[in-house]
């Protein structure tokens, strides 16, 4: 089998091997990439499969009964629904009370396990967190790249800061 993205990223319908999956992935991707800049490390680390959906579950809590359509296979169904612990939904706000609010907001909408209830990337407002006020017509790619390549320095010692 060959994975899609690494499983820490991975959204649920890739996890339960559905056959069938779109760019809903994506934004489930995108949306723990997101908790993660804030958190500064990965927001569902898990050990193997097994462990990830249970990270996923208690991030989100335990689906309904019609949140777990998309997942055809129904041995999947009933692990999800009789061999899970029931947790109950907890609003990112709650969870994490340190990070700006419209972030939780936008990450609260992309991280669901129903894929059909994920926002999307194409409606209005879902990425209002990523507008810019600011102009940057006038800044060069040579000084967008001079700057990542000191953010990388700084991040790791091997680098020397002057770059060739």
């Amino acid at each position: 089998m060959e994975y899609v993205v690494t499983r820490w990223y991975r959204a649920p319908e890739l996890l339960f091997i559905c056959p069938t999956y779109d760019t809903a992935v994506d934004v489930w991707s995108v949306g723990c990439i997101l908790l993660e800049l804030y958190l500064g490390a990965p927001l569902l680390q898990g050990s193997d499969y097994v462990n990830q959906i249970l990270l996923i579950i208690e991030l989100v809590g335990t689906p309904e009964d019609e949140d777990l359509h998309f997942l055809r296979d129904l041995n999947s169904r009933r692990y999800v629904k009789e061999c899970l612990t029931r947790k109950p939904h907890v609003p990112f706000t709650e969870k994490f009370k340190d990070i700006n609010p419209t972030a939780l907001d936008l990450a609260e909408k992309m991280i669901v396990f129903n894929p059909a209830k994920r926002i999307s990337d194409e409606e209005p407002n879902c990425g209002a967190i990523f507008e810019f006020e600011s102009d940057i017509s006038s800044v060069s790619v040579d000084y967008v790249k001079d700057c990542i390549w000191t953010e990388s320095a700084k991040m790791n010692s091997n680098i020397d800061v002057k770059r060739q």
